[in-house]
């Protein structure tokens, strides 16, 4: 038997903004307080990593995360309100959607 699968990302004007890959990127910075960390969790370089945020940030027209360069500690990078905000939203609607799916027994 087959099952119905459904991807769920968010856009504004038309731009993708935050799918699953990226927002397990969102969930490790907010874990590691560091985008090199994230990085290496998921397996992805560095670059990458940064790339994408870069790509949320251009596709928001706002930052999602705040870069703390420190001295002797080193610095850290965590989620802003708009980045946990986004975050929020995506899983929101992601898990309205399963729930659609499993009461539609489709």
């Amino acid at each position: 038997m087959t099952e119905l699968k459904a991807k769920v990302w968010l856009e504004k004007d038309g731009l993708p903004v935050l799918g699953e890959g990226r927002a397990r990127l969102l969930e490790a910075i907010d874990e590691e307080h560091s985008i090199l960390k994230a990085a290496e969790k998921l397996g992805m370089s560095y670059r990458h990593a940064w790339g994408l945020i870069q790509k949320i940030r251009e596709s928001l027209g706002e930052s999602v995360v705040l870069s703390i360069r420190g001295g002797d500690k080193g610095g850290s990078t965590e989620l802003n309100e708009n980045g946990r905000r986004l975050l929020k939203e995506y899983y929101d609607k992601a898990h309205k959607l399963e729930r659609i799916l499993e009461k539609a027994h489709l």
